[in-house]
C-alpha cells in the first residue's frame, strides 16, 4: 500500500512524501512488517506517527532523514477489528497510510471433519482460552453432538453421524462460539458424509504412487487427456489437501510451457469448502498468500509447478487451491528454503536416465490423531483464508528401476528461523517411519506389484529397509 500527500507555505520548495506498507489488512495476532518512507527531494528530515487512539500500533524509529526501512508492529487483538492511520511528516508535507487489524483468532479447531456413510462418531479438539458453546445449527436431523457441548478452555467434543441409507453426500454446519467480555467469535465448520464428486474413482488398481484412500475424504483426479496428471485425498472442514499423489520421469520433465501461477478453485470442489475469502457477500479468491516474499505465508504447491511444465493444462492445474498449502518464506521460498531445495533435489532424481518412474505423495500433516496423542501440531489460520497451516510437512518417494525399487521419506518442521538450508539426510526417514507419524499407509498397491513380480513382500522391504544413499545421490 502506498500513500502520499504533500503540502507547503508559499515560496517552500515541496516535499513529496512517499510511504509503502507491506499489507494494510493482517491477522489479529502480534505482527510487525515493515515501512519504506522515501522523501523527494531525497535527504528531507522526518518524523512518523499514528493517530491517538492507535497506540496499538509502535515504530521501531520516528524520525529520520529521507530514505528508511523500519519496523511497524502491532499488539495483538482480542477485540473488534481496529484502524490505525499512520502519518509521515516532513516541513508542512505529510502522507498517511491506513492499517486494519482483524480480530485473532480466539478458537480454533482439529480433527477429521469427513465422516463414513455408515454412520461415525469422531473426536474433534477445540483450542481456546475462553468459554465457549458448540452446536450443529444446519444437518441436526443426521447429525449430533455427544454430551460436552460447552467448557472453557481447551477440550474435545463428538460428533456423530447417522448411518447414510442412500449414499447420498451430505452436510451439516457445526459452529463454535468463544466469548470473552470484549468480543464473541464463531467459527464455522463444514462436516461432510458419504462419497462426492471425484470419490466414485477411489480404488485405482495397479497405481503405486496412490496411498490408501479413506471412506471418509475426498479422493479427485485431475487428468490431461487419458493421463493422470496428480491425485489427492481432501479435507473438506480443514480446507486442505490430506496428501497430492504423482509421478515423475524424464518425460515429464519437458520444460517448453512457462509456470503460469494462475491460481484458482478446484473445479472439483465446491468452492466454499476451499480456501477463500469474502468479498460483497461473495466468495473470492483468497489474498493472504502471495508475493512478495516478506508476506507471513506464501502459496506452496505440493506437486511442483515445475514438475508439470510438459503441458499447458497440467501446469495450470498445479494452481488449484487444492494443491496450495500456505508456506512460510523462509521454508519454502526463492532462493534457497529447504522445501524449495528438496523439490529441486527430487526433480534431478526423477530426471535420471537410471530411474524408470519416481513415485511421489507429499502433504502436510494437517489431522492430529485424537486426545493425549501429540505426534505433530497444526497451525491454525482462520480470519482471512479459512484453511490450517501445517506445522510439519512429507514427502514419500518410491524409485522403480526395473523390477528393482527403493524407498525413502521426509519429515520436515515448518519453522521460520530454521529453514533457510538445504535439506541433510537427517530429514530422511524411512516410509514406515513417516507412516507412524502420518497415519498414512503409502504404497499400498506395492504387494500387488510384488505378486506379479515373484517379490511377495516387496512392500515390507520398499518401506522397512534402511534407505541406500547410493541410490539416492545428492544428499
Amino acid at each position: 500500500m502506498i500513500g502520499f500527500l504533500s503540502s507547503c507555505r508559499e515560496n517552500e520548495t515541496p516535499v513529496n512524501i512517499q510511504l509503502t506498507l507491506e499489507r494494510t489488512e493482517i491477522e489479529g495476532e502480534r505482527f510487525e512488517q515493515i515501512l519504506h518512507l522515501q522523501t523527494d527531494p531525497p535527504g528531507k528530515p522526518w518524523t512518523i506517527a499514528v493517530d491517538p487512539e492507535s497506540e496499538w500500533c509502535s515504530f521501531s524509529r520516528t524520525s529520520g532523514t529521507g530514505e528508511a526501512h523500519f519496523f511497524v508492529t502491532a499488539a495483538q487483538n482480542q477485540g473488534e477489528p481496529r484502524t490505525a492511520i499512520i502519518t509521515a511528516t516532513s516541513g508542512n508535507s505529510s502522507a498517511s497510510v491506513e492499517l486494519i487489524q482483524f480480530t485473532m483468532t480466539l478458537v480454533q479447531i482439529f480433527g477429521n471433519t469427513n465422516f463414513s456413510n455408515y454412520g461415525q462418531a469422531q473426536n474433534l479438539r477445540i483450542e481456546t482460552e475462553l468459554d465457549w458453546t458448540a452446536e450443529i445449527t444446519e444437518g441436526s436431523s443426521f447429525a449430533r453432538l455427544d454430551s460436552t457441548t460447552s467448557g472453557t478452555g481447551d477440550g474435545w467434543i463428538s460428533v456423530t453421524f447417522y448411518s447414510n441409507p442412500n449414499g447420498t453426500a451430505r452436510r451439516a454446519n457445526l459452529r463454535i462460539t468463544a466469548k470473552n467480555e470484549d468480543v464473541s467469535q464463531d467459527i464455522n465448520l463444514t462436516l461432510t458424509q458419504g462419497h462426492a464428486y471425484g470419490n466414485i474413482e477411489r480404488y485405482v488398481p495397479m497405481r503405486i504412487e496412490l496411498p490408501q484412500v479413506r471412506d471418509t475424504t475426498w479422493f479427485i483426479q485431475h487428468k490431461v487427456g487419458d493421463i493422470v496428471n496428480f491425485a489427492l485425498e481432501y479435507d473438506t472442514g480443514q480446507r486442505h489437501s490430506f496428501w497430492v499423489a504423482y509421478i515423475l520421469t524424464d518425460a515429464l520433465l519437458v520444460n517448453n510451457r512457462p509456470n503460469t501461477h494462475n491460481f484458482g478453485f478446484d473445479p472439483k470442489i465446491p468452492r466454499e469448502l476451499q480456501p477463500h475469502r469474502i468479498i460483497n457477500g461473495q466468495i473470492a479468491l483468497p489474498n493472504y498468500w502471495g508475493a512478495p516474499y516478506n508476506y507471513r505465508y506464501e502459496r506452496g504447491h505440493l506437486i511442483p509447478s515445475a514438475d508439470r511444465r510438459f503441458s499447458q493444462e497440467a501446469n495450470t492445474q498445479t494452481d488449484f487451491l487444492s494443491n496450495i498449502s500456505p508456506h512460510l518464506p523462509e521454508f519454502h521460498g526463492i532462493p534457497n528454503g529447504v522445501w524449495l531445495n528438496l523439490e529441486n533435489q527430487v526433480r534431478t532424481w526423477g530426471g535420471q536416465a537410471n530411474i524408470d518412474t519416481l513415485y511421489i505423495v507429499k502433504g502436510g500433516a494437517i489431522i492430529p490423531p485424537g486426545p493425549g496423542d501429540q505426534r505433530y501440531i497444526v497451525e491454525v489460520l482462520t480470519r482471512l483464508n479459512r484453511t490450517v497451516v501445517p506445522r510439519y510437512y512429507f514427502k514419500a518417494l518410491v524409485q522403480r528401476r526395473g523390477d528393482e525399487f527403493h524407498g525413502i521419506a521426509f519429515w520436515l518442521r515448518q519453522e521460520r528461523w530454521m529453514a533457510r538450508r538445504a535439506p541433510t539426510r537427517a530429514d530422511a526417514v524411512t516410509i514406515r517411519e513417516l507412516e507412524r507419524l502420518t497415519g498414512i499407509n503409502f504404497f499400498p498397491n506395492l504387494s500387488v506389484v510384488g505378486e506379479q513380480l515373484g517379490q511377495p513382500n516387496l512392500e515390507e522391504i520398499v518401506e522397512t529397509t534402511p534407505i541406500n544413499w547410493s541410490r539416492w545421490p545428492g544428499m
